[in-house]
Formats: structure tokens, sequence, C-alpha cells
């Protein structure tokens, strides 16, 4: 039997980390309205399905001074497991602002982006997915004022009786040859009902033989 709903962890959040991406230390500020990710404490929830409503993230950029890195104000990812009998879609959407390294530079940018396929549970507890996608984007490091995209998203998500796993790969294909290719895995270790620890690493591959990386560890407290 599911635990029911008032068993899950608290719908708003606050997380504090340290990191490091494109060479340079930060200390990472979060906040999200709610609800819950694909990461969080499965308990009291429906697994794969993620809803999350005004997501911030603030880092202090050593050198630089703290600035917005994120801001998600809507951000659903539906996973829903294929078998013989029922074929239901996978599908995500989320847009706001996120910074994204381009031609050198490291500017806000603000998009839509979104995707369907399918998910498939092969053992309990572990889910594996592939979503064709599309983005629109407002990045003044493009050649137009809204450019326009087209990726994918695969990955393997993992639920053990205290910490989940969550591998991704992904990308997406702008015009002149302007791409962006992503693998990332992030380990959430739930410490009790309302607290976590969530380790996270991503590797970037783009244009102009760039790449980068961008590690992370971070408690998360749900109120």
């Amino acid at each position: 039997r599911p635990a029911p709903p008032e068993q899950g962890h608290a719908s708003k959040r606050f997380d504090l980390g340290l990191g490091r991406r494109l060479g340079n230390d930060y200390l990472k500020l979060g906040f999200k309205m709610s609800f819950h990710d694909l990461e969080d404490n499965p308990k009291g929830f429906l697994q794969g399905a993620q809803i999350n409503i005004g997501t911030l993230q603030l880092r202090a950029i050593h050198h630089t001074g703290l600035r917005l890195h994120r801001l998600d104000l809507v951000d659903i990812f539906s996973l829903t497991p294929r078998n013989d009998f029922f074929t239901p879609l996978s599908w995500k959407v989320y847009t706001g602002l996120e910074r994204q390294y381009t031609n050198g530079e490291d500017p806000l940018t603000a998009h839509v982006t979104g995707g369907a396929g399918g998910s498939w549970q092969l053992i309990k507890d572990h889910q594996l997915y592939a979503l064709a996608t599309a983005r629109l984007e407002n990045n003044k490091q493009l050649q137009h004022f809204i450019e326009a995209g087209i990726g994918f998203t695969t990955g393997w998500l993992a639920h053990f009786s205290h910490s989940t796993a969550h591998f991704n790969l992904s990308g997406e294909q702008f015009s002149r040859g302007v791409y962006r290719l992503r693998i990332q895995y992030t380990q959430n270790i739930f410490l009790a009902r309302n607290h976590s620890l969530k380790l996270y690493a991503r590797h970037q591959w783009q244009d102009h033989d760039t790449q980068f990386s961008d590690i992370q560890i971070a408690w998360q407290a749900y109120f």
C-alpha cells in the first residue's frame, strides 16, 4: 500500500549549497514555492511525477558576486510507464530564465522548452525514459531574437529506500551549428521527512570545442 499524502515532505523548499562551475566556486541559495521534484522523496507522492512552480536559484560567485542563476516559473515532467496493454505519453514542459554559457559569455536567457515520448519500468522503482524536445530561446549571443532548437532527453530514474538516483543525457541543436550536449547525475539522500542532501554533477559540450562542468552539494529543507 502506498504511503498517504500527509506522510510526504512539505511543499515548499529552501536550498543551501556549495559548487563549482566554469572554474569558479559559488554559494547556492535556492527557494521553491511548490511542489515536488523527480528526485525528491517519493513517499506520499506519485513516482515519476514532477510539478514545480516558482523555483528560484541565486549564486554568490567568487570574483563575480550575487546573481540570478535560474528562475523556473513552471516545471512539469510526467513519466508514466508503458506496458503491453497501455501506452501513455510521457511529457515535460518548463519555462523561465536560466544561464546558458554561449560564445564565451554567460547570459541569462528566457526560454520555453517542452517534449514528449515514452517511459518504461523494467523493474520495480526503476524507470527508463526517452523524449524528443523542442525549445524557443531568447539569447543575445545567438543569431535571432527568438532562436528555435530541437533536441532530446533520455535517462534513468531509480528510487531506493533512503535515496533517489537520476542519470540524464540531453541536448539541443540550433541554427548555424550551435549545439549543446549534457550528461548529468543527481543523487538525493533522504536525511529525514523534510531534510535531504543532494549531490549534483553535470558536464556539457557545445560548439567551438567548448566544454565545462557544474558540480554541487546542497542541503535541502522542506517546510
